[in-house]
C-alpha cells in the first residue's frame, strides 16, 4: 500500500516569520533615528539629511574598506555596506514567497524600489534618518539578491 503524503500548509510559518522581520526592520529603520532639533529650522534639517549623488558614499565607503583595516570608520563602513545590502535580503525572499505579484522579477524590481524609496522619503521627512541615494541602489540589490536566493532554494515548498 502507498499512501500519498499530505501536503502541509507552511503558508501561516512564513507569514509569522515575515511580520517578525518587519518588526525588526521597523526598528532598525525607523526606531533609532535622530530626531527634530529644536534649534536648527526643520527644512534646514531636511536639506543636510540627504545625499543625492549616485554612487558616492558606495565609493567612499569602499575607499576606507579598501585603503586600511585600521582607519577608524573601516568597521562603521563594512557594516554599513553590508548591512544595507544583506538586512534586505529576506525580504526578497519573502515577498514571492508570500505574495504571487511579486514573483514575475521585473514586477519585484520596481515594487522593490518603490518601497525602498518610500522607507528613505519616510525617514527625511520625519527626520529618522538620513535620504542618501545610495542605500536604495544597495537596499534593492540586497532584496534582488534574496529573490534570486527564493528562486534557487524555496521555490519547490
Amino acid at each position: 500500500v502507498i499512501m500519498a503524503r499530505k501536503k502541509v500548509n507552511t503558508q501561516p510559518f512564513w507569514r509569522f516569520l515575515f511580520l517578525v522581520y518587519c518588526a525588526v526592520m521597523i526598528w532598525l529603520l525607523y526606531g533609532r533615528g535622530r530626531g527634530v532639533n529644536p534649534y536648527i529650522p526643520y527644512w534646514d534639517q531636511v536639506e543636510a539629511n540627504r545625499q543625492m549623488e549616485p554612487f558616492y558614499t558606495i565609493r567612499s565607503f569602499l575607499s576606507v574598506i579598501r585603503g586600511n583595516p585600521d582607519h577608524p570608520d573601516y568597521v562603521l563602513c563594512f557594516t554599513n555596506m553590508v548591512g544595507n545590502t544583506l538586512l534586505f535580503a529576506p525580504a526578497g525572499m519573502f515577498l514571492p514567497k508570500l505574495y504571487r505579484k511579486w514573483r514575475p522579477f521585473w514586477r519585484f524590481f520596481i515594487r522593490a524600489t518603490a518601497l525602498i524609496f518610500l522607507v528613505e522619503i519616510t525617514q527625511l521627512f520625519a527626520l529618522l534618518g538620513i535620504f542618501d541615494v545610495d542605500d536604495i541602489i544597495l537596499n534593492v540589490l540586497g532584496m534582488s539578491f534574496g529573490y534570486f536566493l527564493y528562486f534557487l532554494f524555496m521555490r519547490k515548498e
